[in-house]
């Protein structure tokens, strides 16, 4: 009888044995598989910096010198006409206000030559497309970007060129 009470304790521990082991691997897995996790982490920190920083070296080295297919050309940025139309460029923006209210899916404008609340029409000189907009802001500034005439809301903008393009030649006229 004592042999067997033997064996069943000699099995007991062997089980106990392996079970701590299968524990401890586990445990060591873990850890592995933590620092790998910290370790990629940081990898992919490094390379989101490193595009980063390549990105805005490459676009203010080629601010002053855009290329030909990105570069808008405006002859003369305000050109005032008989019937007070200017001719430009306009780019887009959106933006939320405290109280909730939002540029977005309105057609709403900001430009520094017309009053607000008074109607514009913004016409793409490229493509003939047009947009009637309420001017609801006074921008673009003149002293950032002497060559924009009106920021129009994305809403606006895509009614006239893509908003990938980011900005357009227009003219702009009051209507009311």
């Amino acid at each position: 009888m004592k042999k067997k009470t033997l064996k069943k304790l000699k099995k007991i521990s062997q089980q106990y044995q392996a079970k701590n082991s299968i524990t401890s691997t586990a445990q060591n897995i873990t850890k592995r598989n933590n620092r790998r996790a910290i370790f990629l982490a940081l990898v992919i920190l490094y390379c989101s910096s490193l595009i980063l920083y390549v990105t805005i070296v490459y676009v203010s080295e080629n601010r002053n010198n855009p290329t030909e297919e990105s570069s808008i050309k405006v002859d003369s940025p305000l050109l005032y006409e008989d019937d007070q139309q200017m001719f430009g460029v306009a780019s887009y923006y959106d933006y939320v206000l405290d109280s909730g209210w939002s540029s977005i899916g309105h057609n709403v404008c900001a430009t520094r030559d017309y009053e607000r609340f008074s109607r514009v029409r913004v016409t793409n000189t490229d493509n003939g497309k047009h947009v009637d907009c309420t001017v609801t802001d006074y921008g673009p500034d003149y002293s950032v970007f002497p060559e924009r005439i009106v920021d129009l809301s994305s809403h606006a903008f895509s009614q006239i060129e893509s908003t990938k393009m980011g900005i357009a030649n227009v003219s702009v006229k009051q209507i009311e």
